[in-house]
């Protein structure tokens, strides 16, 4: 990040975090008035624990949620607060001061704040005693516990997110003071939330995010003690729509329920299986064309456009194996497994493996959604194997069709359920959404991976692409669990109101917007989540 980066970051920091300007004040009020005098109020251990997180389109789901619920049952309203970030602003009160208005705005309190929250030094030896006795390479950190709850995978990913320096993608260090902070942290908040747990009988959690140890520790305590879990899910980050997503009770990550998306088509009936079949062709012809669906518009450029920038693609007999990076610093492990501790190690030993090949040339896309850092990551890469050839994220995927692929290379992307639409082979390194279809290559270890690639002839002949069974993982992947139905609710179009990918969403023209539309925008919310009350969250209480 840039030196100017940092400054413009503190600046619009701080003026977010401290100036309370005409639209806040005016969408603080605006709550308040909306709830005050519906509130139910009651000396009562049942409670909704809310993310204590600063998002205003999340923030106004959860108020309604909240005060829907309290009406109906008196429950009250906590939440919880772990910071994200190790910064300067995030060790003081004062900067919560705006963020601690709304909550409140909304009946909304304070139960559990990390600052302040010290753990004594004879504790931090006796924790880092353990972690160190416990944990000797990567792969034993990966599934590192505490009081049987996993945090390894958390710890693994908020160290790659969170850390000052992005020069490396990968734990070089099991022993690094900040990733053991970490594991002391992850010590602290287990406690913490498990005290609630046991004190209070907590009816609903309502996080941000199921990753990362300041959010995904509290999901898998409620999970272990069958407390239902509510994500406002983004349907592909595409800032126009929030959908209510209930967890199911074994599923832990920020993902829809893939593992049962075969499951699922089969309950429907016949004529249900033949509109989705024909749902899942239309969505297919649209991303191929070209046009602008709901996920691809997280993307700068849509990479199924025809004329994007000239791509490096060589025009010649070689075999050509594309690796389709992943964000490094982002949620490595959203999905049940990998074969590979993270995604850079995944990127160097696939390169190596693919160089015991002959006659090949190995190509790198860059993923179009990545966190600063990622390009310095590809370059140290390159250097380290400078046959291979980048391609900028705006490089079409036509033309790496047209290239025609020796094979596809991922760990959970997207490609696995595009590139077969090609008849092209795509190979998964670990859990993916696509894990139950025959139309992608799934390897469950190391070996296997490298067999699969090393012999692709073998295994390209056990591929299936069934046109049928596209259909029905893009109907199921982009539609099924975003209709209008039992599933899942939501509000209508209000880009204007919240631009997710924009960093201003908080900003003062975002809650001008929401003032101007206030009563539709909340009555809204307050009739999808009836009808999502009533038909999978009524039985829960």
């Amino acid at each position: 990040m840039s030196p100017f980066r940092k400054i413009y970051n503190k600046f619009f920091y701080t003026f977010h975090h401290i100036i309370e300007d005409k639209n806040y004040k005016k969408f603080k009020n605006l709550i308040k008035k909306r709830y005050q005098n519906k509130y139910i109020k009651k000396n009562s251990k049942d409670i909704i624990l809310v993310d204590f997180f600063d998002y205003y389109p999340f923030i106004i789901y959860w108020a309604e949620i909240c005060n829907y619920l309290n009406n109906k049952y008196g429950f009250q309203l906590k939440y919880f607060y772990f910071p994200f970030y190790n910064s300067f602003f995030s060790k003081f009160n004062f900067f919560l001061k705006k963020r601690r208005k709304i909550y409140e705005s909304f009946n909304c309190f304070e139960l559990i704040n990390e600052i302040g929250l010290k753990i004594n030094d004879s504790l931090k030896e006796k924790i880092i005693e353990t972690y160190k006795s416990k944990v000797s390479s990567k792969e034993e950190l990966l599934n590192f516990k505490i009081k049987d709850i996993l945090v390894g995978d958390l710890i693994y990913d908020t160290f790659l997110r969170t850390k000052n320096s992005r020069a490396r993608a990968t734990i070089d260090n099991l022993n690094d003071p900040y990733l053991i902070n970490l594991v002391i942290r992850s010590h602290l908040i287990v406690d913490k939330l498990t005290e609630v747990f046991k004190e209070y009988n907590v009816k609903l959690l309502l996080p941000s995010h199921s990753s990362y140890i300041q959010y995904g520790i509290s999901v898998r305590i409620a999970t272990k003690n069958n407390v239902p879990v509510i994500f406002l899910y983004k349907k592909g980050l595409s800032g126009k729509k929030i959908y209510f997503l209930k967890k199911d009770d074994d599923q832990v990550y920020d993902n829809l329920p893939y593992h049962r998306f075969r499951k699922t088509f089969n309950q429907m009936s016949i004529s249900e299986q033949k509109n989705a079949i024909s749902i899942g062709q239309e969505l297919i012809n649209k991303r191929f064309s070209g046009e602008g669906d709901d996920y691809m518009r997280k993307f700068k450029v849509n990479p199924y456009k025809r004329k994007n920038k000239n791509n490096l693609i060589k025009l010649n007999s070689k075999k050509k194996y594309f690796i389709f990076s992943h964000c490094f610093f982002d949620t490595s492990h959203n999905f049940r497994s990998m074969i590979y501790t993270d995604l850079y190690e995944w990127i160097i030993e696939t390169i190596k493996i693919i160089k015991l090949t002959h006659n090949y040339e190995i190509y790198i896309k860059s993923h179009p959604f990545s966190k600063w850092g990622n390009k310095q990551i590809l370059e140290q890469i390159l250097k380290i194997f400078p046959e291979v050839i980048l391609l900028d994220e705006e490089v079409s995927n036509h033309d790496i069709i047209k290239s025609k692929p020796e094979m596809i290379l991922t760990v959970h992307g997207s490609v696995g359920h595009e590139f077969p639409v090609k008849k092209i082979a795509v190979l998964n390194a670990g859990d993916n959404q696509h894990i139950n279809y025959q139309f992608n290559l799934h390897a469950t270890n190391i070996q296997q991976y490298k067999d699969m690639i090393l012999n692709i002839d073998k295994y390209r002949n056990n591929l299936i692409f069934s046109h049928e069974e596209l259909c029905e993982f893009w109907y199921m992947r982009f539609f099924h669990y975003f209709k209008d139905d039992n599933n899942q609710q939501k509000i209508n179009d209000n880009s204007e109101l919240f631009k997710f990918n924009n960093q201003k969403t908080n900003s003062s023209i975002n809650l001008k917007n929401i003032n101007l539309k206030f009563d539709s925008v909340f009555d809204e919310i307050n009739s999808s989540f009836d009808k999502f009350y009533v038909n999978k969250l009524k039985n829960k209480f």
